[in-house]
């Protein structure tokens, strides 16, 4: 049933119950729309000389009226209702939903308490059919309130990261496992770092931030000495029982190496756990490693298997591989054609299913706008036709109505103590019309608001179509051996994974000019938006040389773009992030060697 059924159904309901009593009273409601299809409730009482019988009688039945008429337009608003919600609380789930990204919970769970508290009690009111402008009041303090905490976190992420970075390395080795009570401490005092952070007290903050930071890494230090070390221990003793250096003392060799050198490492430098962890997985691998060696090369010489043999069985999981990604393995020049292939179609992969998850991201956020400006346009077509077919029948009872308005005034002109008595009853009528009318208002107020939401979300449609497709643009300008670009929100990320500096350098070399030159042209795309360039080091070495290093090469490339472009300093940043915000495996030099690359950030708004 649409509205329009519905308030029909309810002023048909009405006009059933307008009571006459011995032709001396008369009340009546009407719900009356003007030229403008605003909705207004006209009272019309007309009386002659009634008795106190009649009054009390009437009066009764005009209660039941006013109750029914405020059903009616509580009723009308339940269409509109789903609609209304999305509109009010939209801001307010944003503002939520970025502070949840920010990580607001960890960084800023004070003001994320206080506004998720502002948030639900708006969904309570709001339920309740509670007042608008209640419910518009606790979500303008949710919203201030996330968007403080999301400010506020993202600036603990970037200014506490030395302490999340060591934080999340003792967490990948299950310190709250391996070193319970170190860890519980850390957090314990993590808690408070965050706290201070959060009302402003960063030197504070620092200063807690610091000393959890050491006792995480204590937490990750004994828990490496517990596990990697003393696992590859063990697994050296069980090699030598297995006799494992007859067949594989190379592998076995590489297993002590590597043990002695994490001990080593550890003992020298403890604040940079690193590559001694690196170096214990790695201990630790090639014992294991070495053990299943020489269980099988014990095993070919007991079957007499040729070296032949031996090699194209070891042939046969490239050939399964190859033939999953619908190749074929050919062997006639060795492993390394097939091996090139499964590799090509690997990073292939990889980057369809990023364009994938990228363009499949853009497309919900697009689907969700159209679904709303979809829903928008459907509520007010459904008003407009609603406004237009209700007037034409109220627009008939206007006169009668104004008739029974003069006829009231004459009657209440010679009225008796008992004509006071309905006067005033007639008054406080009227003065809760008057609260019914004011709740209709506020009613098409903020449907009248959608119209402009339906606009300004059609906009957003036009920039993010504008903005993919010189995304796309400047995704055609790089191979992929020299920058990857993603998109993150409304940034423009360009990962330049070919622009190489000399270890422990950050000197542009002429090698890199025409990368640079490339970076230039993207920027081009986007003349007027603010570009961020962001320095990243692998893992190995410490902490503050890191992030030195990184902030070194980022201030190199800005430097170098403001001498080669005309750009204003004031829109080009630059920042150094060390090891704290690592895009690849660590464990690998692959891995290190795409964590080490520079990255642009390009932000349109």
């Amino acid at each position: 049933m649409n509205l329009y059924d519905l308030v029909s159904t309810q002023l048909a309901h009405i006009s059933a119950h307008t009571y006459r009593s011995s032709g001396q009273t008369s009340a009546q409601i009407r719900l009356i729309y003007d030229g403008a299809g605003r909705a207004t409730i006209g009272l019309s009482i007309a009386a002659a000389i009634p008795t106190r019988r009649h009054i009390m009688k009437s009066w009764k039945r005009i209660n039941i009226l006013a109750v029914m008429l405020s059903l009616l337009w509580f009723t009308a608003g339940v269409l509109a209702s789903g609609e209304i919600k999305d509109s009010l609380f939209r801001e307010a789930t944003t503002a939520r939903q970025a502070a949840e990204s920010a990580g607001a919970k960890l960084f800023a769970p004070k003001t994320y308490g206080k506004a998720i508290k502002r948030y639900q009690n708006a969904e309570r009111k709001f339920g309740g059919g509670g007042n608008i402008d209640t419910i518009r009041s606790e979500l303008a303090v949710a919203t201030e309130l996330f968007q403080n905490a999301a400010k506020v976190s993202t600036s603990a992420s970037t200014e506490l990261a030395a302490v999340m970075k060591t934080r999340t390395d003792a967490e990948k080795v299950d310190a709250p496992k391996y070193a319970k009570a170190l860890w519980q401490r850390a957090e314990q005092i993590f808690a408070k770092a965050t706290a201070e952070f959060e009302r402003g007290a960063t030197k504070a903050a620092k200063r807690k931030a610091s000393e959890a930071e050491k006792i995480y890494r204590d937490a990750e230090l004994a828990t490496i000495k517990t596990t990697y070390l003393s696992d590859t221990r063990a697994l050296l003793r069980q090699a030598e029982k297995l006799k494992v250096h007859k067949h594989a003392p190379k592998t076995l060799q590489r297993a002590k190496d590597n043990l002695i050198a994490a001990e080593k490492a550890l003992n020298e430098d403890r604040y940079d756990l690193d590559r001694p962890r690196s170096l214990a997985q790695q201990a630790k691998y090639e014992a294991k490693h070495a053990i299943y060696l020489a269980r099988f090369i014990g095993s070919a010489k007991d079957k007499k298997l040729s070296t032949e043999d031996v090699i194209r069985e070891w042939e046969l999981p490239i050939e399964r591989i190859a033939a999953a990604a619908d190749m074929r393995a050919a062997f006639d020049e060795g492993y390394e054609a097939p091996t090139r292939k499964i590799i090509q179609y690997i990073e292939d992969q990889q980057s369809n299913s990023q364009k994938l998850r990228q363009n499949n991201g853009e497309l919900l956020v697009e689907v969700e706008q159209l679904r709303r400006v979809a829903e928008e346009h459907g509520l007010l077509s459904q008003r407009l036709a609603t406004e237009t077919q209700v007037r034409s029948k109220l627009e008939q009872q206007v006169s009668m109505l104004e008739t029974e308005n003069q006829q009231l005034q004459l009657a209440l002109g010679g009225a008796t103590e008992e004509q006071a008595a309905l006067s005033g009853a007639r008054t406080q009528l009227e003065q809760e019309v008057g609260e019914l009318q004011s709740q209709l208002k506020q009613m098409q107020t903020t449907l009248g608001g959608m119209s402009e939401e339906r606009i300004s979300l059609s906009q957003q449609l036009d920039a993010h179509a504008q903005v993919r497709k010189q995304f796309d643009e400047i995704e055609k300008i790089f191979s992929r051996k020299e920058a990857q670009v993603l998109r993150e929100s409304n940034d423009i990320i360009i990962r330049l994974v070919g622009l190489n500096f000399a270890v422990g350098r950050s000197t542009i070399e002429p090698k890199n000019f025409r990368l640079l030159t490339k970076v230039q042209k993207a920027i081009r795309v986007f003349p007027k938006s603010d570009l961020t360039i962001e320095g990243h080091t692998d893992s190995y070495g410490s902490d503050q040389a890191n992030l030195a290093l990184s902030k070194k090469r980022a201030e190199a490339v800005k430097q170098y773009l403001l001498a080669n472009m005309a750009l204003p300093p004031s829109k080009v940043a630059a920042v150094g992030y060390g090891e704290t915000r690592p895009v690849a495996n660590n464990e690998t030099n692959a891995g290190r060697t795409k964590t080490g690359a520079l990255m642009s950030s390009l932000d349109p708004n």
